[in-house]
């Protein structure tokens, strides 16, 4: 788990406060306890926070592209981006870390708006084209990361999280009687609103553009609806294919260069995951269990 910032101004000349910045991303620094790293040129500013999971030595971010085109702060996990990164040299790329971010930024270079759609993980990521001055928010297929977005007077400001607008000082704090509505129906508030009527999220398989000489008027692009992908399957899918299709993501979910251990409460899903993760290790996984007194909730046992 990573945090991320961006600010993004309709002055391109503007000179973004780095104590801004600094604090909007000390915010999140729950998120990533191992390291900070900032980004800023005239117009737009990004900070990072880093857990080091993939390559930790060579892993920082922001990550700038060789020719300084573009910028790009990330949060999450691509599962095939090993695939993908051999894909790329094959394609003439060349690369100088082992990281998945660094893979997301060159994939970027070579296919653009395309990359969404090629990738298998669960992220949110910030990318600036300074050729083309756009900035794009992007979010993963079902929205398992967070990614929010502000606009603050001339300005673009987009997050992991609500506490990292907390420090901006032109920041208005008005409740969305919707999003209660929502909270208090529902128990969570619908996308895209949040609490705030000042802050969005931005949707699942979706992404942000924003453009310089139009930052007030975003352009929101889906590359992925779950309704495609369910009419696309079959009616009926065999046990095997579940089977091999299930396996197969526990494989993709255990890419790290860090050991991976699995939270396991004797129920059939951490159970089943579990499973798959075993045989390939040699030596037993490492689980984390939670036992409770009261013995109608208690699974330790299992």
């Amino acid at each position: 788990m990573c945090g991320l910032t961006a600010i993004f101004s309709a002055d391109q000349q503007r000179q973004i406060q780095r104590q801004t910045l600094e604090a909007m991303t000390s915010a999140l620094s729950h998120r990533g306890p191992d390291a900070a790293g900032y980004a800023l040129v005239p117009g737009m500013a990004m900070g990072h926070r880093r857990l080091s999971i993939i390559d930790p030595e060579l892993g920082q971010q922001p990550i700038v592209s060789d020719d300084q085109s573009l910028y790009i702060v990330y949060n999450g996990e691509i599962y095939n981006y090993r695939e993908i990164r051999q894909r790329l040299i094959e394609l003439g790329c060349q690369f100088h870390s082992q990281c998945d971010s660094e893979v997301l930024l060159k994939a970027w270079q070579t296919w653009g708006e395309d990359t969404p759609a090629k990738l298998r993980g669960m992220f949110a990521f910030v990318i600036w084209d300074k050729a083309q001055d756009v900035l794009y928010c992007v979010r993963d297929r079902l929205g398992i990361k967070p990614l929010y977005y502000a606009q603050v007077d001339d300005t673009l400001v987009v997050a992991s999280e609500l506490k990292a607008f907390f420090p901006l000082a032109d920041m208005q704090w008005t409740i969305c009687p919707q999003a209660l509505e929502d909270y208090f129906s529902l128990g969570y508030v619908i996308e895209p609103k949040t609490i705030y009527q000042q802050i969005y999220k931005v949707m699942p398989g979706s992404m942000l553009k924003v453009q310089r000489h139009s930052l007030a008027a975003p352009q929101s692009i889906v590359y992925w609806d779950i309704l495609d992908f369910v009419e696309a399957k079959p009616d009926v899918i065999a046990p095997e294919q579940v089977r091999e299709l299930f396996a197969g993501s526990v494989t993709y979910h255990m890419v790290a260069d860090v050991e991976v251990g699995a939270f396991l409460s004797g129920g059939l899903d951490s159970s089943a995951i579990v499973s798959m993760m075993s045989p390939q290790h040699e030596r037993p996984i490492h689980t984390c269990s939670i036992g409770f007194d009261q013995k109608s909730y208690d699974e330790s046992g299992y």
